[in-house]
């Protein structure tokens, strides 16, 4: 269970009783978007929108998937956005690879 408002992002989490287990993490004025767990590094990735800035700018931040403690932050490219976030892994390889994709938007953009 995953819900959000404008500057935190709450993560629920039922047990075997049936009782929920909520962690709230705060985000500093980001907005939560999009959010992938990677199980294999015990990592959450949380892209992320600050609208405080004259231009809205973009992030993908990672989180310890236990403590919820922030690991490292990616800003992304001006007029750069988040659409999607999932895991995968290839056949053959072991290691799980965390996949955003994004699309650029500006002024001129169509849509």
């Amino acid at each position: 269970l995953n819900t959000n408002n404008e500057e935190t992002l709450a993560i629920g989490t039922l047990d075997s009783l049936q009782r929920l287990h909520v962690r709230t993490i705060p985000l500093n004025k980001q907005q939560p978007r999009r959010i992938a767990h990677l199980p294999q590094s015990k990592t959450i990735a949380v892209c992320t929108m600050d609208s405080g800035h004259p231009l809205c700018t973009h992030s993908v931040r990672f989180f310890d998937a236990c403590s919820f403690s922030p690991l490292a932050s990616l800003e992304l490219e001006p007029t750069e956005e988040a659409l999607a976030a999932s895991t995968m892994s290839f056949e053959g390889d072991t290691n799980e690879y965390l996949i955003v994709g994004t699309g650029f938007c500006g002024e001129d953009t169509e849509f």
